[in-house]
């Protein structure tokens, strides 16, 4: 038989799916000329049987032959997404995109790596330039996008790319699926309810459905139907998804029932001991007790963290950075820049050149006054000249058992604005700022936002009360607009310092306002869920608020005894 029907009588053997057959031939191919192909096909073979270091081995001997041969990088990326090898799934998926930049598939496999690899910024670069220049497989492309800005928490481009990608196919019980865990983030319970049934219709056993249907349970606050369903989840399937455990721990600490909790969280972490959600929710639970050494560790597995920005510059993991020059960004929400921002206060003691990016945003509520933190702009960089990099939420880690030797912080208020606020003012009454509901979207919502109507009592004691917040719910507008509560929701943000500081206390829910005013110093009043964000737990202890007063729930989801206290406290304030 000579080579070339030899080839073909491989690849016949191979496609009816004749695997050893196939295997036995190639190893009796005797000629020089394809050698490539047949360690590639070997490979394929290999692949197949799910033998999968044999495989990766013949595909790389195939490349060594010609390394200008597809075919074994193609190969490799089927494999290494199979065997969850993210870091060289993104290596394999750069070589690939190198044998033709402009090819769409190329595109959207770099794509693909990179956010299953969490670089997710990364991903919408290569999954637009893929659909630019002609993807063909939109429903697959728009559902990878909504997917994204899902885990970037931003809602509304996410609900838009998976409605595309419904219009494409409107019976994919994937794609309705991801856009319902879109809507339950958004909180809109009409269209929720609207697309579970839609999605029932479809595949009323589908997994990601019933997990949809508890998580719809939960938001409105049928515990009980919730948690008799993430059971018959678990009891039933064969290899339950963690997530049905994660969801049901969080029911359990929402409610203050620590101990059903933390049981769970044991369990889940024997059966799932290298599950990185499970270790990310264990990370944040150990942070909120205590537990630091492995909370920091597992706090560096957060979406955002993990969203790999500036990849060329390395992560600065404690070196010494005497003559070094480093670049520390803001990869969270405001509170988190705001708060953590004082970090960099004992970090300038050990690096004299740091150039620190904010929110954009947020960079003119920050001094830039201090000669070794320079507030910049991301489109002023050069990134060749740093050596090292560092999100912002990581700092923490280094210096937060020496917080406290800092009583400085780098936000900036302007005494000219103060000056004109204290102007605009009625002083002849005690000025309270009010904060009373954050961001719909934000985690562990509707938990810690108050209804406006339940400070009524509050708001008629003899002061004069200022909103700050920038958005009203609807529930909240007939209250507002009959109320007495001056509105001053439409500040910039760089003015919400200078304005805070004119003011005689702050009262506010965990929002960014909150973080605002702890940070210059004002008197503040925090009001606090009965199971808040892990920063108010044993974190707190270590790096508290000088000036801020913590009211905390008692009871799940009742506000009144706060409420009561804050009444109390308040009153007597303003008779003295």
């Amino acid at each position: 038989m000579n080579n070339n029907l030899h080839l073909k009588k491989v690849v016949d053997l191979f496609n009816k799916n004749l695997l050893n057959e196939a295997l036995k031939l190639c190893e009796e191919y005797k000629g020089n000329k394809n050698q490539h192909i047949i360690k590639n096909i070997i490979g394929a073979i290999f692949l197949k049987q799910k033998k999968f270091d044999l495989a990766k081995d013949s595909f790389f001997k195939a490349i060594r032959l010609n390394e200008k041969f597809i075919d074994p990088y193609n190969n490799l990326y089927h494999l290494f997404n199979i065997i969850k090898d993210n870091q060289n799934l993104i290596l394999v998926s750069k070589k690939i995109y190198e044998f033709d930049k402009k090819n769409s598939i190329s595109n959207f496999k770099l794509g693909y790596a990179y956010e299953i690899s969490g670089e997710y910024t990364q991903a919408i670069n290569f999954y637009d330039k893929a659909l630019k220049i002609g993807f063909k497989d939109k429903k697959l492309i728009y559902n990878n996008l909504g997917n994204v800005y899902l885990q970037l928490d931003k809602i509304d481009k996410s609900i838009q790319f998976f409605s595309l990608a419904l219009e494409n196919d409107k019976n994919n019980k994937i794609i309705i699926n991801n856009l319902i865990k879109a809507e339950l983030k958004n909180k809109d319970l009409i269209k929720i309810e609207e697309l579970l049934h839609k999605a029932k219709e479809i595949d009323k056993n589908y997994y990601e459905f019933l997990i949809n249907k508890a998580d719809f349970f939960i938001l409105k606050k049928r515990f009980n139907e919730a948690i008799d369903l993430l059971n018959n989840i678990i009891t039933a399937a064969k290899n339950p998804n963690p997530n049905a455990y994660i969801m049901l721990c969080k029911i359990y600490f929402t409610k203050g029932e620590i101990e059903k909790g933390k049981k769970i969280i044991n369990q889940i972490t024997n059966l799932y001991p290298n599950n990185i959600d499970v270790i990310r929710f264990k990370g944040m639970r150990d942070l909120y007790d205590g537990d630091f050494e492995s909370g920091w560790k597992n706090y560096e597995l957060r979406i955002s963290s993990m969203n790999n920005l500036y990849s060329e510059i390395p992560k600065w993991k404690g070196e010494e950075l005497s003559k070094k020059r480093l670049l520390v960004y803001n990869e969270q929400g405001i509170g988190d820049c705001i708060q953590f921002s004082k970090y960099l206060l004992p970090l300038s003691k050990h690096c004299k050149n740091i150039d620190f990016i904010p929110n954009q945003k947020l960079k003119e509520i920050f001094s830039n006054d201090l000669n070794e933190i320079n507030i910049c702009n991301k489109n002023d960089l050069s990134i060749d000249k740093y050596n090292y990099k560092i999100p912002l939420g990581s700092l923490p880690k280094f210096f937060f058992r020496e917080i406290n030797k800092y009583n400085d912080n780098l936000i900036l208020i302007n005494s000219q604005k103060s000056e004109y606020f204290r102007n605009k003012i009625d002083k002849s009454k005690i000025n309270i700022g009010l904060v009373w509901s954050g961001s719909i979207n934000g985690p562990n919502e509707p938990y810690r936002s108050i209804s406006l109507s339940k400070f009524d009592k509050i708001l008629n004691l003899n002061a004069n009360f200022y909103s700050i917040q920038n958005e009203i719910r609807k529930e909240d507008e007939s209250y507002f607009n009959k109320s007495n509560i001056i509105n001053y929701g439409d500040l910039l943000l760089s003015d919400i310092p200078s304005f805070i500081n004119t003011l005689d206390l702050l009262i506010t829910t965990d929002t960014s306002f909150l973080h605002f005013s702890g940070s210059i110093k004002k008197e503040t009043w925090a009001l606090l869920s009965l199971y808040p964000d892990w920063r108010w737990g044993k974190f707190y202890d270590l790096d508290p608020y000088t000036n801020m007063k913590i009211y905390k729930q008692k009871k799940f989801d009742n506000w009144d005894e706060v409420l009561n206290l804050v009444y109390d406290n308040l009153k007597k304030i303003i008779n003295n």
